[in-house]
């Protein structure tokens, strides 16, 4: 169902570093005149209980360079039971497996602007789930530097995820 693919404009340098189906991570040169950056796109697997390998891969793509370094996509879980809503609670140690796979590779969510949710199971009545299961995290202070109203601006990037495109 979910996928994973890296466009970006012609004016940047980019060098895939590695790849699989749940990742592709990258240096990026040329964006608003910063030094070579890392940049890494997920797509965790949906199973919970596969999840421990995208936290393992953060962890080994972590200790490769100490460049800044934006990680983004479908993580396929939230950080916090606030954003999720329907259904029962998320296991709190899923969520917490999560925090520490973030905090053991030193990156903080950037939080959005927008909608709320970037998932839904699409029922409109009983049963309508809502998550935030896509976000960008980053070792960035480059990439805070040049966002505006909470949100990324003018990255020089499309990111895909499930249902929309931000620009």
């Amino acid at each position: 169902k979910g996928g994973l693919a890296l466009l970006w404009k012609e004016e940047l340098e980019v060098t895939i570093q590695s790849y699989s189906l749940n990742h592709i991570d990258a240096t990026v040169e040329g964006w608003g005149g910063q030094s070579k950056w890392r940049l890494t796109g997920i797509y965790s697997f949906p199973e919970a209980y596969l999840r421990g390998r995208t936290w393992s891969l953060l962890e080994k793509l972590v200790a490769i360079s100490n460049m800044p370094w934006l990680c983004f996509g479908d993580f396929n879980e939230i950080l916090t039971q606030e954003e999720k809503v329907g259904d029962r609670p998320r296991v709190e140690s899923h969520m917490q497996a999560f925090r520490t796979a973030l905090d053991k590779c030193g990156l903080k969510d950037l939080g959005y602007k927008g909608v709320d949710y970037t998932w839904s199971n699409g029922r409109w009545e009983m049963g309508h789930i809502r998550a935030r299961l896509d976000r960008f995290v980053s070792t960035l202070s480059v990439v805070k530097a040049q966002m505006r109203n909470g949100s990324i601006v003018e990255l020089g990037f499309r990111v895909r995820f499930q249902n929309f495109l931000s620009n």
